[in-house]
């Protein structure tokens, strides 16, 4: 939880959670702005939701966001922020609740590059069922594109796969397609 001077952008107070979560101490954090410790690629929708809740067009936002920890490593979380003003309705401070996300989007991301390589073993196993098909058909040209494009899929297996290409490509043009 922080309360940040909704002026200067300042952290005027910083729960511990808050200072563990960005790698830094309680005095070292009260010398930063909110601005410093986020993602360069995150600061526009910060200013963004902070110009709209100083404006009253909303009351509240949510989002998620990454803040730089003091080892340089982004560390993602789930804002809260609310404005708090003075009795003559001008903004005062921030107060900011943050949740740290990191595992999950560690999660998401890791589940994304998993579903990308069962795309490409499918894209593979087609290629090669593709190929198995047309040799069984004997036909030696639909046999070097499949197997060519398993070369293109599998850089570990290029080799044999082009291998194989270049083989029913040769077979398809020493036959005249009579067997």
């Amino acid at each position: 939880v922080a309360q940040v001077d909704a002026r200067s952008g300042r952290f005027r107070q910083i729960n511990k959670k808050y200072c563990e979560l960005v790698g830094y101490s309680e005095e070292e954090m009260l010398n930063l702005t909110s601005r410093d410790i986020t993602h360069p690629e995150d600061l526009e929708l910060d200013r963004q939701q902070r110009r709209d809740l100083v404006a009253g067009t909303i009351a509240e936002f949510t989002v998620e966001k990454r803040y730089l920890h003091k080892n340089g490593q982004a560390v993602w979380t789930m804002v809260n922020t609310v404005l708090l003003r003075d009795t003559k309705n001008q903004p005062l401070h921030f107060f900011t609740h943050i949740q740290d996300i990191t595992p999950r989007k560690q999660m998401e991301e890791a589940i994304k590059q998993r579903e990308k390589q069962l795309s490409k073993n499918k894209e593979l196993s087609d290629a090669f069922n593709g190929g198995m098909e047309a040799l069984r058909n004997k036909q030696w040209d639909a046999a070097a594109t499949h197997l060519s494009k398993a070369a293109e899929l599998d850089p570990k297996q290029h080799v044999v796969w082009a291998q194989l290409a270049e083989a029913y490509n040769g077979q398809a043009q020493s036959k005249t397609g009579e067997e």
